[in-house]
């Protein structure tokens, strides 16, 4: 368990949905980090349902930035949240250019 590093920055570093899976699972259990960059990375829909479960258990993440390949069900999910994660302050997400759903 983690109760030293605030912040974690794995920005471009072709992070999978798999390798989302991994952090989820890592965050669920966190108790010091705030601040995780995961920006420009392979992140897909699957991806984005890890870390909407990880968000809903969570209680320290306070800013989140998550850019990548992530469509509108994958966006939906993450936002859908923070109906009960009551810590993060800050979810910076790209929305694909061109995406009427949103």
């Amino acid at each position: 368990k983690n109760n030293t590093l605030t912040y974690l920055d794995v920005s471009r570093n072709g992070i999978s949905d798999e390798g989302a899976g991994h952090l989820a699972d890592a965050l669920k259990t966190n108790r010091g980090l705030v601040h995780l960059n995961m920006s420009d990375n392979d992140l897909q829909r699957l991806g984005a349902e890890y870390m909407a479960e990880a968000l809903e258990e969570n209680e320290t993440l306070f800013y989140l930035e998550i850019l990548g390949k992530i469509e509108a069900e994958g966006i939906r999910r993450l936002v859908s949240a923070l109906e009960t994660n009551t810590t993060l302050a800050s979810l910076t997400l790209t929305i694909p250019f061109g995406n009427e759903e949103l």
